[in-house]
C-alpha cells in the first residue's frame, strides 16, 4: 500500500488521503482495518500503517470483537508478511495483557503459532556495540515481548514449590528457545531474569531448558546473550562453575 499511489479502494482510502491514517486508527478502527485487509488480499502489508493501526492508544481498549478481527486478520497473513510487523504485533499484544488470559484468550492462541512460523524469517541479529546489553535488546525485542507476556499468565502463579509449571505455558517458553540466533538469547534473557522463582517452582525443568546452554562451550556471542541467566542462577545454587 502506498500512501501516495491512486487508492484500489476509493471509499476507503480516500478518507485516509484527506486525513492521516493515524486519525482513521484512532477514530474509525474498523474502516482502517477493512483498508488493511483489501491491502493484504492484494498482497500489500504497508508495515507503517499497519504499525500505526497496532500503536494506537484505543487499541488497548478496543471491544473484544474488534480485537479478535485484529487478531485474525494478522494470523491469517503469510508468515513473511507477518514477520514484517512483528515488532508490532509484539507490542499490540503486549499492551493488551491480562485480557489475552481472559476473554482474549482464543486470540492469543490463534495468533501464537503463526507468530512462531513467522519469527525466524526475521533477520534479528546484530552486531555487539560496547554501548548497549542484551537485556535492553531482550526488552525491546519481539521474542522478549512475548516472554514478559507468558510470565503475567495466570496460569504460572500460585503454583506450589517443585510442582511445575503448566506445559501449555513451558511448552510456549520452549518454542521461544527454539527460535534462532539473538532471538533465542533475548529468550534466555528474559527467563534469566526470573530465574530464581523457575528454580523454586520447576526445577528440573529450568534445569533442562537453561542448564546445558550456560555450561556448554560457547561463543562469545552466546555467553553474552546468557550471561544474566547463568549468573542469577548460580546465586540461585542451580548451575554449578565448569
Amino acid at each position: 500500500m502506498n500512501a501516495h499511489a491512486k487508492p484500489a479502494n476509493p471509499i476507503i482510502f480516500d478518507f485516509v488521503e484527506h486525513r492521516p491514517f493515524d486519525g482513521l486508527a484512532e477514530e474509525k478502527p474498523a474502516l482502517a482495518l477493512a483498508a488493511l485487509r483489501d491491502a493484504a488480499r492484494k498482497g500489500d502489508v504497508p508495515v507503517s500503517f499497519w504499525s500505526t493501526f497496532l500503536r494506537a492508544e484505543k487499541r488497548k481498549t478496543d471491544p473484544a470483537r474488534l480485537l479478535r478481527a485484529i487478531g485474525g486478520r494478522l494470523a491469517s497473513l503469510p508468515p513473511v508478511a507477518l514477520s514484517s510487523i512483528a515488532y508490532p504485533v509484539a507490542e499490540w499484544l503486549q499492551g493488551l495483557d491480562e485480557r489475552l488470559f481472559g476473554e482474549l484468550a482464543p486470540v492469543f492462541d490463534r495468533l501464537w503459532d503463526p507468530l512462531i512460523a513467522a519469527l525466524p524469517l526475521r533477520d534479528d541479529d546484530r552486531k555487539r556495540r560496547v554501548d548497549s546489553s542484551w537485556a535492553n535488546d531482550a526488552l525491546n525485542a519481539p521474542v522478549g515481548k512475548l516472554a514478559s507476556l507468558l510470565m503475567n499468565d495466570p496460569a504460572s502463579k500460585g503454583c506450589e514449590l517443585g510442582q511445575g509449571f503448566p506445559n501449555a505455558w513451558t511448552n510456549r517458553h520452549e518454542e521461544l528457545l527454539a527460535l534462532p540466533g539473538d532471538m533465542r538469547r533475548h529468550a534466555l534473557v528474559m527467563l534469566g531474569f526470573q530465574i530464581t522463582w523457575l528454580v523454586a517452582i520447576a526445577p528440573e525443568w529450568t534445569t533442562a531448558h537453561l542448564l546445558p546452554v550456560v555450561t556448554r562451550k560457547a561463543t562469545t556471542a552466546t555467553r553474552c546473550g546468557t550471561a544474566y541467566c547463568g549468573r542469577r542462577g548460580r546465586r540461585a545454587g542451580l548451575f554449578t562453575s565448569t
